[in-house]
């Protein structure tokens, strides 16, 4: 993440980030990714944010297959862009 950091705050990157886990606050509904809120506080410029979330991959490489299956749908559904800067007090 501090190379991420870096490379945000110096030039102007694309950067895809893939959580993989989450922590639940629990006076929140909202889960709480920590490198990505990294990131966003800590990045001057605030980055732009896009969400996505892909679904079917379950179907290409399901949990304990070896090989990875073709021919199989992935739907990818984008949100819309966020300006991290009003996230941030």
């Amino acid at each position: 993440m501090s190379t991420a950091l870096h490379l945000l705050s110096t030039q102007a990157i694309w950067l895809h980030i893939f959580p993989q886990g989450q922590v639940c606050n629990l006076s929140s509904n909202i889960p709480i990714r920590h490198g990505i809120a990294r990131l966003v506080l800590e990045c001057k410029p605030r980055p732009l944010l896009l969400p996505f979330v892909h679904v079917g991959m379950e179907g290409v490489k399901p949990v304990g297959a070896f090989m990875p299956r073709i021919l199989k749908n992935i739907d990818v559904y984008f949100g819309e862009p966020v300006d991290s800067g009003v996230l941030v007090n």
